[in-house]
């Protein structure tokens, strides 16, 4: 709203309601034990890829998805490796000592990966990552940033599920519910938009 001038209708406000409720649910914070530099990095990273969607979005219509992805792509990387070699020498590793982000110190970029390893990484690499957000940002020329990024949030509904599907992990009462409240607000956020559309097709005949 604040950057491209959407309109936020009562739909996305309870969309949006209805999806923090259901994070709440599942993350417990009364019985979860929450790490405070955990915590701050979730809430940034949440601001960032709002902020991603909102100027991706406004770049679409002039580079079109795939590009504005690929292009965000090999920045984001360029930059990861500027920081992760950094994170090799002294003052890069005491600063992130300092602020807590030992998980940048040292790290190894190519050793300790058996070859066993490669078509896994592909695919994550390819499909899970390139294609999911090449298809996020398609999405969001098709819609508006807002719709697409609270159908985004859809992801928390689907992980639990493959983990029961694949990894046979349980799925806990508080997750359940969580798992309603995304779908109803999903929901919530998208039919408004194919109801109207169906109207103004039948209108159109």
């Amino acid at each position: 709203h604040l950057f491209l001038h959407e309109d936020i209708h009562r739909n996305h406000i309870i969309a949006l309601i209805l999806e923090l409720t259901a994070a709440l649910i599942i993350i417990d914070p009364i019985h979860a034990t929450l790490d405070s530099t955990g915590s701050v990095l979730a809430i940034l990273s949440a601001v960032m890829f709002a902020l991603y969607s909102v100027f991706g979005k406004k770049r679409t219509p002039r580079f079109g998805g795939i590009a504005v992805t690929c292009l965000s792509f090999l920045f984001g990387a360029t930059e990861l490796v500027a920081l992760l070699l950094f994170g090799r020498t002294a003052a890069g590793a005491s600063l992130y000592g300092t602020v807590g982000l030992n998980l940048f110190i040292d790290v190894p970029l190519f050793e300790n990966i058996p070859a066993s390893a490669i078509p896994a990484l592909l695919y994550i690499c390819c499909i899970n990552s390139a294609a999911g957000f090449v298809c996020h940002m398609m999405a969001m020329e098709k819609t508006s940033a807002q719709e697409a990024s609270l159908i985004f949030f859809l992801k928390p509904i689907l992980a639990p599920i493959f983990a029961l599907l694949f990894l046979k992990e349980e799925i806990p009462l508080n997750m359940i519910v969580g798992i309603v409240c995304f779908l109803i607000g999903s929901l919530c956020a998208i039919l408004p938009g194919i109801l109207a559309q169906r109207r103004a097709l039948k209108a159109q005949k």
